[in-house]
């Protein structure tokens, strides 16, 4: 019964999709088609484009439920195995100074875990405290060695996105009007520590000129309850770097840091394209987002 469920469903994709690609227009899910990502439960929220209308008697309703079904059809090997990892780590993340918030992104949260998967993080630092945030949690994660290295990156954590807290807008940042990896990308974040609650969702209204039944809250659930507090080794720090010494620091980290980080783009810079770094914000990824908009707009 089942099995024939899928057929079926398979077979509407199909229709569906030669339909649009007739018309010109883009599937709702031209994102997770492109990609190759499962659909998530609440698929509805995640549709591209606003409506669906019906055509060869698929209404919006209909495909939706049953697409629900067929892209749950395989459970990802490792989520279990790097969901346990993150609880075993979960005392340590209120121990970093200077972070407001810390989710998970990418790999994890799009459910495209594979054998060598890192485990990306967007941080969300104190105000004018982007870069000694970054460095006590690189220094914090070396120690326990846990953070990825260029040989090792499985089951690592990856620090590779940061900005202050009244950076949270991350509109600024689309390429174009093509990029649609953005939108999801902020909307699959997935919180595992929260200690200022203006979670940003809500600062990233714009998705919603992508993702029309989007809301400003967390869609997708890992089963992770966010940490909260902080702990006894943050506070000692926090105090130490109070004020113009704090200041001081984050200067002198931001001074030596961007020197390495002009020779490595230097040296090679069709590894790293797109890297930002300023007093606000600290983006390190590849940014591989025109390649991804050149995979999902080809496909009308």
């Amino acid at each position: 019964m089942i099995k024939k469920k899928i057929g079926n469903v398979k077979n509407g994709v199909q229709k569906l999709s030669s339909n649009r690609a007739e018309s010109g227009t883009l599937s709702p899910f031209c994102f997770y088609e492109a990609l190759g990502y499962p659909i998530p439960l609440h698929s509805s929220v995640f549709a591209y484009q606003q409506e669906m209308k019906e055509e060869n008697g698929l209404e919006k309703s209909d495909f939706l439920s049953r697409w629900i079904e067929f892209s749950r059809e395989k459970e990802n090997l490792y989520h279990k195995e790097y969901l346990m990892f993150l609880k075993k780590w979960s005392w340590l993340y209120k121990q970093f100074p200077f972070v407001d918030a810390i989710y998970l992104a990418n790999s994890m949260t799009f459910n495209a875990l594979h054998a060598d998967s890192d485990i990306d993080l967007f941080v969300v630092a104190q105000e004018r405290r982007v870069w000694l945030a970054r460095f006590f949690m690189t220094l914090m994660m070396w120690v326990y060695s846990i953070k990825r290295t260029r040989k090792i990156t499985r089951k690592r954590f990856c620090l590779s996105f940061f900005i202050d807290r009244n950076n949270q807008n991350l509109e600024a940042l689309l390429l174009h009007r093509r990029d649609i990896y953005l939108p999801y990308w902020i909307a699959y974040l997935v919180p595992i520590y929260l200690h200022a609650w203006a979670l940003i969702y809500s600062q990233n209204l714009w998705i919603q000129n992508y993702l029309p039944n989007w809301s400003p809250q967390q869609h997708i659930s890992l089963g992770i309850h966010p940490s909260e507090g902080r702990g006894l080794f943050r506070k000692i720090i926090e105090i130490c770097f109070y004020w113009w010494i704090g200041d001081f620091f984050e200067y002198c980290i931001q001074k030596i840091w961007s020197l390495r980080i002009r020779y490595l783009i230097a040296k090679k810079p069709e590894l790293h394209r797109g890297v930002l770094y300023t007093e606000s914000i600290l983006k390190f990824h590849n940014d591989k987002r025109n390649q991804y908009s050149e995979l999902i707009f080809r496909r009308r």
